[in-house]
């Protein structure tokens, strides 16, 4: 493949280098700053809003200590509970049983629909582990129902369908409860649709991660009730390949559709003792509590008796502004596209397909390597700032620490790559691995394929152009759009996997050094000087970071930005 045309103008080359240069900050600014979320409402908010405030003050009530179960303490919390069911008018059930000779009590309680075609079930757990308060996990989940319950019920709401909360119990022991539950007679009868609650860490958003198969129809309505979406297609896919499960997961083995939420950030506090109510981002509970509401009042007037299940779409947020959806089967097309144009510069470049297992090694290694330098700089950084403070984890229960450290690995990464050449046979290896890795997607991973399939498109179109007017322009405008939509993807999972930072780091450093390969003219003609000034700020956010997750957090509890 030749390498793309670089402009001769010495004028014309320094504007396109400074407009990368801008458009590689903004992009990491937009993917770290720009999602927007709800402002957390106080106690003085009215009545009729959900308020993270008044949430929280009821979490404070039972997530101070953790509450396993056959605890004191469980029973404890599962009296406060009731309590609070019973404020709001309800008439709470405590359904208990043995799950494996352990007794668990459930807490049901239902509101009837005026004229019910089908029943919203609505599910938090109530039990925590060992180790942790559970505030976030899930004691966010529980509080949330309940507040948004209250707020309803302060509007005068009465739902056109049934409508059945479930505070499980013994989730951490292996979703006990909801099996417990799901194993009663008739307890499933009617149910249409499940709407579960859950946390992986303390922070938002409040991220739409689960639906189960046949999922149009649920990502059109979470589009047009969510003030804020927060979704991807991509985690759908790939949580559905991980052996991870929720109660959401009882439920949908058995056929019934769902959608499931979690908040998404401050992973280090998952299961963890700093899981408490003072670390809770409240923005991400206002968020859950928003979105948990904003479902809950459109599947109680939905006639649920014409379905909840079609043809699978896939989709994302774009900065928790809008939801773009589309149909799966327009997937095809970005891979397809992203796979012509590989064949036909291996064809140009006289490459035989038999070379190709060659080219994904060779791709894979380029890119490990960067990724483990850092993870190599950051451990030992990490280590050296762990000698001098009483500090013995990394508390990352803050996005603060993890927002800089992601804007690190990009400006690291990035100036590095902008200060080497590029290299026609670098950049046929990242197409080969690109184009093969997303009809592998396709394939085996459905809802998945856009993530790798666009970036693939927009480098192939900035190729495609690369000798005729306006080349410059179309490698900003793609270069630009492969930011916007992997970098928010990256951000997050960096945020999803931060508990285990090395891994973290290796994985999403992994990526970003594989799919800036895709773009090496463009990260060439930024310049090695700016490339130089990259680096340096990577390493001002990097002991940042350090600092924010040793030093501060450490003294003054969770920072959010």
């Amino acid at each position: 493949m030749d390498a793309k045309s670089t402009p001769t103008g010495p004028r014309t080359v320094e504007l396109l280098g400074a407009a990368l240069f801008v458009v590689l900050l903004g992009a990491l600014a937009l993917a770290v700053f720009a999602r927007r979320l709800p402002e957390a409402l106080g106690l003085d908010a009215p009545l009729e809003l959900f308020s993270a405030a008044r949430a929280r003050e009821v979490l404070e009530r039972f997530a101070l200590r953790p509450h396993p179960v056959g605890t004191g303490e469980h029973e404890c919390v599962r009296e406060t509970v009731v309590a609070e069911l019973v404020a709001l008018g309800l008439e709470p059930e405590q359904r208990e049983g043995l799950v494996n000779g352990l007794p668990l009590s459930n807490l049901v309680a239902r509101l009837p629909g005026y004229a019910s075609t089908g029943t919203v079930l609505c599910v938090a757990h109530y039990d925590t582990k060992p180790t942790s308060p559970g505030a976030g996990d899930d004691g966010a989940g529980t509080v949330a129902w309940l507040e948004a319950l209250r707020a309803l019920r302060a509007r005068g709401w009465q739902p056109r369908n049934d409508v059945l909360l479930l505070l499980s119990d013994g989730e951490e022991l292996g979703l006990l409860g909801a099996r417990l539950f799901a194993r009663e007679r008739h307890a499933l009868d009617g149910v249409s649709v499940v709407v579960n609650l859950e946390a992986i860490g303390n922070g938002g958003p409040a991220v739409l991660f689960e639906l189960g198969p046949r999922n149009g129809p649920r990502v059109r309505e979470y589009a047009r009730v969510a003030a804020n979406p927060a979704a991807t297609s991509l985690a759908d896919a790939i949580y559905a390949r991980m052996p991870n499960d929720t109660d959401l997961s009882v439920f949908l083995r058995r056929g019934l559709p769902g959608f499931n939420l979690a908040l998404t950030t401050g992973n280090a506090a998952y299961h963890a003792p700093h899981d408490t109510p003072a670390n809770l981002d409240p923005r991400g509970l206002q968020h859950l509590g928003e979105s948990a509401l904003a479902l809950l009042e459109a599947l109680g007037e939905r006639d649920l008796a014409a379905g909840m299940e079609a043809s699978d779409v896939s989709y994302f947020d774009v900065f928790g502004r809008t939801l773009l959806v589309w149909p799966r089967e327009l997937d095809v097309v970005p891979v397809l596209l992203g796979a012509l144009w590989t064949a036909g510069v291996w064809r140009r470049a006289r490459r035989s397909w038999r070379e190709l297992p060659v080219a994904w090694v060779r791709h894979a290694l380029a890119a490990a390597g960067p990724a483990l330098l850092f993870v190599l700089g950051w451990g030992v950084l990490d280590a050296l700032l762990w000698c001098v403070t009483p500090s013995r984890g990394w508390v990352a229960g803050n996005t603060t620490s993890g927002a800089l450290l992601f804007a690190a690995l990009v400006l690291v990464l990035a100036g590095r790559a902008a200060r080497r050449k590029a290299d026609p046979a670098r950049e046929r290896d990242a197409l080969a691995a690109w184009s093969s890795a997303a009809a592998f997607a396709l394939v085996a991973c459905p809802g998945a394929s856009y993530a790798l399939a666009w970036p693939l498109v927009c480098a192939s179109a900035a190729s495609l152009v690369a000798h005729r007017p306006g080349a410059g322009l179309a490698g900003v405008l793609g270069f630009a759009t492969a930011l916007l939509v992997g970098l928010p993807l990256l951000y997050l999972l960096l945020q999803l996997f931060l508990r285990q930072p090395p891994v973290a780091l290796f994985l999403v450093g992994f990526l970003l050094a594989a799919g800036g390969s895709l773009f090496q003219p463009e990260l060439e003609r930024i310049g090695r000087a700016r490339g130089t000034l990259l680096m340096r700020l990577g390493v001002v956010a990097l002991l940042a970071s350090l600092v924010v997750a040793r030093v501060l957090v450490w003294r003054q509890g969770a920072l959010w930005p």
